[in-house]
């Protein structure tokens, strides 16, 4: 999950709040990330083991896949990601390293319409190992984060031209 990149439009925006009683915000974040190829990663801040993430998403025409780290080193060599997949028109949950050859958790995905250029929004709740991600009101999904059980958070995209910049933020 090394974050090396290249692409045009997609910029993730993310706002955590702390879940604890205090409801105060634990803090708001900008991920950029640019390089040659066609996939670009950046770490943004640490996650507290309860919280809640509201992220706003918007993405180009040439975008294959972008979303949210979670819980990922500052290497970004492990971790979980949520992802939009806007070609394939779907949610998907992932970790890195994978067990095994698929190209996700098999089982976690949702079906979820995607408009290229259409702010989406994200809303994450995470307690504990307790993973809850809500897309625009409409699409609920549920996931377990037992392998990491602490990281940070960031950006993510895949896109599907080469040679073009990339900027997450």
């Amino acid at each position: 999950m090394k974050g090396e990149a290249g692409g045009a439009s997609a910029t993730t925006s993310i706002r955590a709040t702390d879940a604890g009683e205090s409801g105060e915000a634990a803090g708001a974040c900008t991920a950029a990330a640019e390089a040659p190829d066609s996939f670009a990663a950046a770490a943004a801040a640490w996650l507290p083991s309860r919280c809640r993430l509201s992220v706003n998403v918007t993405f180009g025409d040439d975008t294959r896949g972008c979303g949210v780290l979670l819980r990922t080193d500052e290497a970004l060599d492990c971790g979980y990601m949520i992802r939009l997949e806007p070609g394939r028109q779907r949610l998907v949950f992932d970790r890195w390293p994978r067990k095994g050859d698929v190209p996700f958790e098999v089982g976690l995905e949702r079906p979820v319409a995607l408009t290229p250029g259409v702010a989406c929004r994200l809303d994450i709740v995470i307690d504990g190992t307790v993973c809850e991600v809500y897309v625009d009101d409409t699409v609920a999904m549920s996931a377990r984060l037992y392998d990491h059980r602490e990281g940070g958070m960031g950006a993510v995209r895949e896109r599907r031209q080469r040679k073009l910049r990339s900027r997450i933020a």
